[in-house]
């Protein structure tokens, strides 16, 4: 089982002390192997360019494992919004301009 599916629903200490625990080890061996092979790959192939960006990027990666109350990813927004871009799209085949804007006034 994964750890974030392990550790959904107990609080935001539980899951920090969880992440450091199982999900730190795990990323920092990552981290480990990134640097080893980096150097060992053509620097101008598209591996290398995904190496630079988890580089640049790898504290931002981290701060999921020092706080407990954040998400490892969004899913939970890009669900809550998923309904607003759907609906947008769907509008755009009300037929008339003010078929349009009814739908608007209800949507809202």
């Amino acid at each position: 089982m994964g750890i974030e599916k392990a550790i959904r629903g107990r609080s935001p200490d539980e899951r920090e002390s969880l992440r450091q625990q199982h999900a730190l080890p795990i990323l920092n061996a990552l981290h480990t192997w990134m640097i080893e092979t980096a150097a060992e790959i053509d620097q101008n192939s598209a591996l290398a360019g995904a190496f630079k960006y988890g580089f640049n990027n790898w504290e931002a990666l981290l701060r999921y494992t020092q706080d407990g109350r954040l998400e490892i990813d969004n899913n939970i927004a890009e669900r809550a919004v998923r309904g607003v871009g759907v609906g947008r799209k769907n509008h755009l085949f009300f037929g008339s301009d003010s078929g349009g804007e009814r739908a608007a006034a209800f949507i809202a």
